[in-house]
């Protein structure tokens, strides 16, 4: 017989247990949902065989377990994450920032391989404002005018070659600065005339005698009259006839008694200004006239753009000729440009066309005729 009060009823729950049934049921949910498992629990958990096990195990099997364990944790952290983010779309982003990296470095890589194998032109190509291509430019202009070794490392693309004609103006400005320069510093050692003679010769040398000889040829094709066919073989031979020495003495003894005749500023303006407005002359004859050599050296320069070079020859012997501001700097311009007029003309008349020496034979007789012009 039981102990148990009549008035209570064994099948009904006791105090304590009610009282914990509802504080169960103010818990979170959150708290019964099964935790991630991790290296510590999948420690814990694990069987004391197993432990046994493991502490006996080759290295290899060891090292297999925590392969496995790490998988668990990737497991754990792939249901850690927000359910609106999937694994798959971080993945996706990665690689794309990966492979726009890799585009890039191949861009650069690509680059770099175009300016070691010459192709500048492709390398340079991407903004309209390139100081590097232009001084490249300048480099390529002043390595044909001169002996001077100042031409680009690279090989220089048909374009840049074509585009360096329009800088022959601003080589010859230069050219006429160094003499002046030098005419200078002799001034105390040399009259006038001796130095005349050592300037005509610095600057034959510093040229290469290279429009020297397109003038010694042009005059021996004068012979030809004309006969187009035969104009075209005396200008490609290399010798030297009778009208062609005869031509070279002219125009040098003329350089020599126009300098000689003057001396100070009105001198260094003769100078600076013959050898600019010379090369000026060069690039606005050939903008006129068609090259008629299908190959040889002006075949490239005078392939495109000759009217920008005429833009540019002009525009740089203006800029440069500003500080002149003398009634002689005038003079040079009319007689420069009257002078390549008259040249074009004739030659247009002669062979409808130019060539190499007969633009390098026009640059000379400009220069021949500016010298005088601004010494009288």
């Amino acid at each position: 017989m039981s102990d148990a009060p009549d008035d209570v009823n064994p099948s009904a729950p006791r105090r304590h247990d009610a009282d914990d049934a509802a504080e169960l049921a103010e818990q979170p949910i959150a708290t019964f949902a099964a935790q991630p498992p991790t290296r510590e629990n999948a420690v814990k958990q694990a069987d004391p065989v197993d432990e046994a096990a493991n502490v006996s195990a080759t290295p290899s099997s060891r090292e297999a377990d925590a392969v496995q364990v790490e998988r668990v944790e990737a497991g754990a952290d792939a249901t850690a994450k927000p359910s609106g983010v999937a694994a798959g779309t971080t993945r996706t982003h990665d690689d794309r920032k990966a492979e726009t990296h890799s585009a890039r470095e191949a861009g650069f890589r690509d680059d770099r391989k175009a300016e070691t194998h010459g192709d500048y032109e492709r390398a340079h190509s991407r903004g309209g404002f390139d100081f590097a291509r232009w001084v490249s430019q300048v480099r390529l202009a002043a390595s044909f005018l001169t002996i001077l070794p100042v031409g680009p490392t690279h090989t220089a693309s048909t374009a840049d070659v074509a585009a360096s004609f329009g800088w022959f103006p601003l080589v010859g400005f230069g050219l006429g600065l160094v003499l002046c320069a030098i005419d200078w510093m002799l001034a105390p050692i040399f009259g006038n005339a001796m130095r005349a003679v050592l300037i005509v010769l610095i600057l034959t040398v510093l040229t290469g005698a290279l429009h020297l000889d397109g003038l010694a040829d042009t005059a021996d094709a004068l012979c030809a009259g004309r006969d187009r066919t035969r104009v075209l073989e005396i200008l490609r031979d290399s010798e030297i006839g009778s009208f062609g020495a005869i031509a070279l003495v002219f125009v040098i003894v003329l350089k020599i008694f126009a300098l000689a005749g003057v001396g100070g500023a009105h001198r260094y303006a003769a100078i600076y200004m013959a050898t600019g407005l010379g090369r000026w002359a060069m690039v606005a004859l050939a903008s006129g006239l068609d090259y008629l050599r299908p190959e040889g050296a002006g075949t490239a320069m005078l392939s495109r753009d000759r009217r920008r070079n005429l833009k540019l020859a002009t525009l740089t012997a203006v800029i440069v000729m500003v500080p002149l501001v003398m009634l002689h700097a005038l003079r040079a311009c009319v007689v420069a440009t009257l002078m390549t007029l008259a040249l074009r003309s004739f030659y247009w008349r002669w062979v409808h066309g130019v060539t190499g020496d007969l633009i390098g034979a026009a640059g000379e007789i400009v220069e021949t005729a500016v010298l005088i012009a601004v010494t009288l």
